[in-house]
């Protein structure tokens, strides 16, 4: 989710930071409307189409490099959902990853893409997967960073599921309170584990976080962001699928992690690689182990 800012080092923040404000100066950002709301998305390179696509307090900005290494390769896409920078759409109640698939699955209408390799992190991978339900012949092939199908975990381990939910609803009451800062404050110390305060984040970050704000309200009040995937329909995907997961990720996506390979087990294309010395955010932590994995799994020499 939004675990990259709390777990880089300086160096690495401050790089990303700079990385995100010139990109919309050089990356010729356009726009579509689909589903009554507008999406901005950016483009590179020409062959099979890969999507990437962001998690929550992010937008497509994160995928800058990951665009340029793609290009030579692949029609390259990036977009930002729909509560996410530059979008402006009005939020509507009980926002959920099934209607972002319903976003995805018009946005590639739009770009006339009949089937596309989707790479997904954090709520980005929630959002893929749900579209490779609604959808499965828009899928080519799926990479899923970890997905937050956390009511898988409640079966597992009820407590960690709770700690979560406890966290998650704290922070949608502190949003009804029209009280962004306390709902950010919250936040960064559950995923930073207490080792991070919003208020001691350098000024800039904090605006490029508030900049995807809407969506974490969105999410954070719904009644129901983490919508359960039915068990079956995810057993039964057939697309070549590849899991990452981050070596050091919290509980409660282990615990997800795990469930899905075991979920997708029959599927003889499908894979898991753990990246190393990474947490949930390895495509920010470990950006060229990451590629690569996916460079790997799709073949690309």
């Amino acid at each position: 989710m939004i675990y990259c800012c709390v777990h880089m080092s300086e160096m690495q923040r401050s790089v990303c930071l700079f990385s995100l404000l010139l990109a919309p100066l050089s990356w010729g950002q356009q726009r579509v409307e689909v589903n009554h709301v507008e999406l901005h998305y950016v483009e590179r390179g020409r062959g099979e189409p890969v999507v990437f696509v962001h998690g929550a307090l992010d937008d497509y900005r994160v995928w800058e490099k990951q665009i340029d290494a793609f290009a030579p390769h692949f029609r390259a896409i990036a977009y930002s959902r729909r509560y996410n920078f530059p979008n402006h759409n009005t939020p509507v109640p009980d926002h959920n990853a099934f209607v972002e698939a319903d976003d995805l699955a018009g946005l590639l209408g739009k770009l006339g893409i009949q089937r596309a390799h989707l790479i997904g992190h954090s709520y980005g991978a929630y959002t893929i997967l749900a579209l490779a339900m609604k959808h499965p012949e828009l899928v080519r092939s799926l990479v899923l960073a970890e997905p937050p199908v956390h009511r898988w975990a409640a079966d597992r381990d009820k407590a960690v599921f709770d700690q979560f939910m406890n966290f998650w609803t704290s922070v949608g009451d502190a949003f009804r309170r029209n009280d962004a800062n306390a709902a950010m404050r919250l936040t960064t110390s559950f995923f930073s584990e207490g080792h991070e305060t919003y208020d001691g984040m350098p000024a800039e970050e904090r605006l490029e976080m508030e900049k995807n704000i809407a969506e974490w309200k969105a999410l954070t009040t719904s009644r129901d962001a983490f919508p359960m995937l039915d068990r079956t329909m995810v057993r039964n995907i057939k697309a070549p699928t590849l899991l990452l997961c981050g070596e050091r990720t919290l509980k409660i996506h282990q615990i997800v992690n795990d469930e899905l390979e075991r979920l997708l087990k029959g599927n003889k294309r499908a894979m898991r690689i753990n990246i190393p010395s990474s947490t949930h955010e390895m495509w920010g932590e470990q950006p060229e182990a990451s590629r690569k994995a996916v460079f790997d799994f799709l073949g690309v020499k």
